[in-house]
């Protein structure tokens, strides 16, 4: 339920697009995602945050990885991180070899979330993450490509405050603690 145009542009441009009755996160929009999406035609599943960040010219990086990889990870330039974000990838780097977890720009393949059991609606905001978590336990293979990125044509989706990066850590705490 974004208040912004994306929807619109993306359904004129040919997607299939959902829209929740009212706007109810990051991690409900993404689960629907997969939820509608696993069941589609296709092979793969691409995110890409509509804040003019990423480039759709660097999807043509993860052509290589289509025939053996199930997860493929569009890495941003360390520099372009919060506080928050470089020490949960350094988290997610330990545990699971991915450098930039909270990236927007990925491909999944479909076949890896239909064996995904997703998190509960309602559960407390991840970024993202728990949904993540949820596809790392189908043991995927997975690549990171390094892209590139510009600067945002609006507002992060999260901020840019000391509150983003203080609920980031609470998200790495609640990693820990597990």
């Amino acid at each position: 339920c974004s208040q912004d145009v994306n929807a619109e542009a993306a359904q004129n441009a040919g997607a299939t697009v959902h829209r929740h009755p009212a706007n109810t996160g990051y991690d409900s929009a993404i689960t629907t995602c997969f939820t509608i999406g696993r069941q589609l035609p296709c092979s793969w599943l691409l995110t890409i945050d509509a804040d003019g960040q990423h480039q759709v010219e660097d999807i043509e990086k993860f052509r290589p990885h289509f025939p053996d990889r199930d997860l493929i990870i569009g890495c941003r330039p360390y520099a372009s991180m919060r506080v928050g974000e470089r020490l949960l990838g350094l988290y997610y780097k330990c545990k699971h070899r991915i450098r930039d977890p909270l990236t927007g720009f990925k491909a999944y393949r479909r076949e890896i979330l239909r064996r995904t059991v997703f998190p509960p609606p309602g559960a407390p905001p991840s970024y993202g993450l728990d949904t993540l978590d949820a596809i790392l336990k189908t043991s995927p293979r997975i690549a990171e490509e390094p892209i590139s990125i510009r600067a945002r044509e609006d507002d992060a989706r999260i901020g840019n405050s000391w509150k983003v990066n203080k609920r980031m850590l609470h998200c790495l705490y609640t990693r820990l603690i597990k």
